[in-house]
């Protein structure tokens, strides 16, 4: 019964669907049913249905919710589309070209333009905004999560105990002893 109107018997109990019956062409059947399935605590409901929007039919799956992937990098391989094609020191001859020190410095500065929303970055030489791509940007991103991270600095002691054990016994400068003649 895909394309016609026709009816199911919903039994559901404490809320939640426990069984369904049918599918019915006529109402009439499904009540006469529905009728010598009722028991305490149990509640029985007739649901119509028609087409292929009847969730309870067999065979009719209801439809799942596409995710958008108009957004999302499906591919999962940006470091490989970044640096491909390219020789190794590309991006720290770009940031020489620019002006800039080092290849990080030019990084930090290009990610910190792109994320304010700006798609150039100051070429240090010539005083002029240059156009960032988005390989280049790409580039600056690997740059900047490749880059050697720091130790987190160790936490000083400053408990009473850890003082005294550091404290060195003072020593006095006096002059030496005087030799005997």
């Amino acid at each position: 019964m895909a394309g016609k109107k026709h009816y199911h018997v919903e039994i559901r109990r404490n809320g939640a669907v426990y069984g369904t019956f049918g599918p019915y062409a006529k109402r009439s059947d499904a009540l006469a049913d529905a009728g010598s399935l009722g028991a305490p605590g149990v509640k029985v409901a007739i649901v119509s249905g028609s087409g292929s929007s009847c969730p309870s039919c067999p065979g009719k799956a209801p439809a799942k919710r596409r995710k958008n992937t108009s957004k999302r990098n499906t591919s999962g391989k940006w470091i490989q589309k970044a640096t491909a094609g390219s020789k190794e020191g590309v991006f720290t001859a770009q940031a020489k070209r620019a002006g800039y020190p080092s290849a990080l410095a030019f990084a930090r500065a290009i990610m910190k333009r792109w994320k304010a929303g700006h798609k150039s970055v100051k070429n240090k030489k010539t005083g002029k905004m240059q156009r960032v791509t988005v390989t280049t940007m790409r580039r600056a991103n690997l740059a900047l999560n490749m880059q050697k991270r720091k130790a987190p600095a160790k936490r000083r002691n400053t408990s009473k105990a850890a003082n005294r054990r550091k404290s060195k016994p003072t020593s006095y400068n006096l002059p030496p002893p005087l030799a005997r003649r």
